[in-house]
């Protein structure tokens, strides 16, 4: 057991969180280095190279408009889709409202309402097919299948070894991803971020950014970056720069500042955490149990520090991107990052 090392901390804890930047030892409410005023943070700079300015490179993506015909198709798929998946909104809803329920009034946590929820998924299955039966094998030609089982193994085995790695791997973080997402979903986290920004901006006389999706790719590939490797900066362990990514994905952006300058690019990024209890500078608490909460959060960050504000906040901007990364780390809690890329 240790003292936390932050200043207006009372109690003590495990302190099994060590700071990156500054190395002192926190309690689990002030690991986080906005949560305990970290002073080994470097403060954002219009000098650093994700913000460079120079001549070498040319072009601007823009999104293409779209015809009349192709406006009015994605606005007929969207109704349809709305009301298809309404029951399914409506269901999730009502499991969203026991869930907070139970927290509340019972203190119960997310794994015992799922545990409910596969007590109750069971109890239905049971109720609709009845008892589980036994049921009589009828022997067949044996000898004729088990070779044609055989045959059929074997060729789904005869691939190139480097390729059935490569599947199984991708298969298996895509399945921890969806595990450990829990509620979420990225992309209506992005989204609503998305619209906070453009609010933010709006309220501050500045024109509404244009959604880009190269951006949103170059963007959801470092959140994920940050996430798996265990890292949280503009620069890569392996010293990647946000002009490296953009390069990478053959993103070219060139947006006059004034009359002799011009920006290639810059970037934000956050984390937060998702269905746990997070302590404030002013000594407050946030939980965020919601997409849209979290996508509040992220930008209240970015808000409140003064480079990501500048960013946030430059008229010159005409279009961003927005990657979220959901992630559980070993102690179970669920971690979002989220990068934002602007051209």
């Amino acid at each position: 057991m240790g003292k936390c090392s932050h200043f207006d901390c009372e109690g003590d804890d495990s302190l099994g969180y060590t700071c990156n930047y500054c190395g002192q030892s926190f309690c689990s409410t002030h690991r986080l280095p906005e949560n305990h005023a970290c002073q080994g943070l470097k403060p954002a700079s219009s000098d650093e190279p994700w913000f460079r300015k120079d001549l070498s490179r040319s072009g601007l993506r823009k999104s293409s408009p779209r015809s009349q015909s192709e406006a009015t198709g994605s606005r007929l798929l969207g109704f349809l889709w709305t009301v298809l998946l309404y029951p399914v909104r409506l269901l999730l809803g009502l499991l969203q409202a026991i869930k907070r329920w139970l927290q509340r009034i019972l203190g119960w946590g997310r794994r015992n309402f799922i545990f409910l929820i596969g007590i109750l998924v069971v109890v239905g299955a049971l109720i609709a097919f009845g008892p589980l039966s036994a049921t009589t094998v009828v022997p067949g030609p044996m000898g004729e299948d088990i070779d044609s089982t055989l045959k059929a193994a074997g060729s789904s085995l005869q691939t190139p070894g480097n390729a059935t790695t490569t599947a199984a791997n991708d298969q298996t973080k895509t399945t921890q991803q969806a595990a450990s997402s829990g509620e979420l979903n990225r992309a209506v986290i992005e989204q609503a971020v998305h619209e906070n920004i453009n609010e933010r901006r709006a309220s501050h006389g500045l024109s509404r950014l244009d959604y880009d999706t190269g951006l949103q790719e170059i963007a959801r590939y470092h959140s994920r970056d940050m996430a798996e490797n265990a890292y949280f900066a503009h620069t890569s362990p392996g010293g990647e720069t946000m002009s490296d990514r953009y390069d990478t994905f053959g993103y070219s952006c060139r947006v006059p500042v004034d009359d002799n300058r011009y920006s290639t690019g810059a970037e934000n990024i956050a984390y937060t955490y998702f269905e746990e209890r997070i302590r404030t500078d002013d000594g407050g608490t946030r939980y965020y149990d919601t997409a849209d909460e979290v996508a509040t959060g992220l930008v209240n960050q970015w808000m409140n520090s003064s480079g990501h504000r500048e960013n946030i906040l430059e008229p010159y901007w005409e279009n961003e991107g927005i990657g979220v990364y959901v992630i559980e780390d070993t102690e179970g809690h669920i971690r979002v990052y989220a990068t934002q890329n602007f051209c």
